[in-house]
């Protein structure tokens, strides 16, 4: 079951009226502390959670929503949306999720297109259901802030004017190729991270193989800062 925790913003942004009554997606979390979750899926069973924080963040007049992986701070970016629209927002989930993990392990040669419809097909059968719950995290509250800074700073110094949906997926890439700072993953590389943890779950991979992806990524995550390091330069630049 994946677990949309909605924080105020996001609240807002999933919530309609319509004839006066207003209309979400979003219900109250039955637990303050994530960890605390003891659900069952539709039929009874007991699921396997994923936790993500959902955040929305306005830059010059746009919406933007961050999507947040609570163990791997692995983010994904959407841009618009349209107010209420919860159902195209999980079509965009799903499908950013899936093609950005078919990406890397294309990237690593670890995948091939054969590999596609299987992983999805193990990812949904996991988390086939989800629930959208009013609930912040203090601490992945502060990773999700430091993606919003990055993405106001790359705002104001690229040209946004172009397809908004197409600039969010690729500063998805370059934002979770930046290593956490601080915390119990200090150093740690949010794609490295999901990667790893995707290929092991969805993938049926063995640890032999499970360590050749990482040696693999290790080549990849060179190449990616090397490229997509802008942020942490333009933030050197300006201090």
């Amino acid at each position: 079951m994946l677990i949309f925790n909605c924080t105020r913003t996001a609240c807002n942004f999933f919530t309609v009226s319509q004839g006066g009554v207003k209309v979400s997606p979003v219900e109250p979390a039955p637990h303050t502390n994530l960890a605390d979750d003891d659900l069952k899926n539709s039929d009874g069973t007991k699921p396997a959670l994923m936790q993500w924080l959902i955040h929305l963040i306005r830059v010059q007049g746009k919406n933007i929503i961050l999507a947040m992986e609570i163990k791997s701070h692995y983010c994904m970016i959407f841009a618009g949306l349209k107010k209420g629209d919860a159902t195209t927002f999980i079509q965009l989930f799903y499908e950013r999720l899936f093609n950005n993990m078919q990406w890397y392990g294309e990237s690593i040669g670890f995948m091939d297109e054969t590999s596609f419809q299987p992983m999805a097909t193990n990812f949904i059968k996991a988390h086939d259901e989800f629930r959208f719950f009013a609930r912040d995290d203090a601490k992945i509250q502060k990773s999700i802030d430091n993606v919003a800074k990055d993405i106001r700073l790359w705002a104001s110094k690229h040209d946004s004017s172009g397809n908004a949906a197409e600039q969010a997926a690729e500063f998805n890439q370059r934002v979770n190729s930046i290593p956490h700072k601080a915390g119990s993953q200090q150093g740690a590389i949010p794609s490295e991270v999901m990667f790893i943890y995707w290929i092991g779950h969805f993938c049926n991979a063995q640890e032999k193989e499970i360590k050749m992806a990482r040696q693999r990524f290790e080549v990849l995550k060179k190449r990616e800062l090397e490229q997509l390091g802008l942020l942490l330069r333009s933030k050197k630049n300006d201090s």
